[in-house]
């Protein structure tokens, strides 16, 4: 048997009834290792229904949450802060660092910059981005049902040299036993990771890339998982969200080629 899952993962920016952008941890919403996103993590579905309305619920849940607390979750997928706020959110990462990932093109993430630089040689801005992920994993189960003799333990009291001893024996029942015996391989494999990753960058990232350059939201991004890997290059806007099914289906169908 196999099994195909898809799991959804967005983050968004928040802004006050002032329209200035804020940290979303500090109003009780979730973030990843960049907390100047908030961001929403969906349970992955084995079907393209599942998936698509496990994160519209989340959504839901953090649009409800947001207005609430008087805040506006926008799904421009992008913005530019301050060299200051800048300095704030690296200052409340504390000792952690920002994921590498990784891109089936090459480049290493860590050598591009998304700052904002005057002809002085300045810092003026620094560009930021959201991103949605799209999660997969695929095993194959085989079970087969395999029949034998019973056995049942025997022990014989012995003796050697008048010193006691036993000796553990089995002997057969007369009867047959059945037994399921069950092995999974996981199907994500890196020419899987790279199919996939090609796929969507031809598919589905053109219909939906930013006209901004920003380092995050470049074609061929992924990371491994435990349990399979993500493709990270799409943004989250608007579009993104009204075309959901669309993207997840072409996930799902990735999924079903290999």
């Amino acid at each position: 048997m196999i099994k195909n899952m898809v799991g959804l993962e967005a983050e968004f920016l928040l802004y006050d009834k002032d329209g200035t952008l804020v940290m979303p941890r500090e109003h009780g919403f979730e973030v990843d290792d960049y907390p100047i996103l908030g961001e929403f993590r969906a349970k992955p579905g084995e079907s393209i229904g599942k998936t698509v309305g496990n994160f519209i619920t989340e959504y839901y849940n953090v649009i409800a949450k947001a207005d609430k607390l008087g805040l506006t979750v926008d799904l421009s997928g992008h913005s530019t802060i301050s060299p200051e706020l800048y300095a704030k959110v690296l200052t409340s990462m504390g000792t952690k660092t920002l994921a590498k990932g990784a891109n089936i093109y090459g480049g290493n993430i860590l050598t591009m910059s998304d700052h904002v630089i005057d002809e002085s040689g300045n810092i003026t801005a620094v560009k930021i981005s959201c991103g949605l992920h799209l999660h997969f994993s695929s095993n194959h189960t085989v079970s087969r049902v395999i029949s034998g003799m019973k056995y049942t333990p025997v022990t014989l009291p012995l003796s050697i040299k008048d010193i006691p001893v036993q000796m553990d024996l089995y002997r057969g029942a007369g009867y047959e036993e059945e037994r399921t015996i069950t092995a999974t391989a996981d199907r994500i494999t890196n020419p899987v990771v790279k199919f996939i990753v090609e796929q969507l960058d031809t598919l589905v990232y053109p219909l939906y890339k930013l006209d901004v350059a920003l380092k995050y939201r470049r074609p061929g991004y992924y990371e491994l998982k435990p349990y399979g890997f993500e493709y990270r290059s799409l943004p989250f806007t608007s579009a993104v969200l009204n075309n959901i099914m669309k993207i997840t289906t072409t996930a799902f169908e990735l999924l079903e080629s290999i």
